[in-house]
């Protein structure tokens, strides 16, 4: 899990507008923050209801296809919030389990 610190006020806002991105032909869910299920993998994220974070989550059936999961929710994050800290750190995993990061 990866927490990603960002204010009460705009973590639902930034969820939100992560909601309206095109995933290409991925399955996605909007209940509770946003669940992307890829062929390989998936990622969901979410505004903390306890804390002003977003936390993410991420699985793969390979290391690439987890480095490409976290690239791409990377890319979109700094695209649509550019003020957040998402530290680089965590695209670069060695592993195909579910992370287990905190970030602030």
């Amino acid at each position: 899990m990866v927490h990603i610190s960002t204010t009460e006020e705009h973590k639902f806002g930034i969820i939100g507008e992560l909601q309206q991105l095109d995933f290409n032909n991925a399955r996605v869910s909007t209940i509770d923050g946003l669940r992307v299920e890829f062929s390989d993998g998936w990622f969901g994220i979410r505004a903390s209801n306890t804390s002003p974070n977003l936390t993410l989550r991420a699985e793969a059936d390979t290391t690439d296809a987890l480095q490409r999961i976290y690239t791409t929710i990377y890319s979109h994050l700094k695209q649509l919030a550019p003020e957040l800290q998402v530290p680089q750190e965590w695209l670069k995993t060695g592993t195909n389990q579910e992370t287990d990061h905190a970030f602030n």
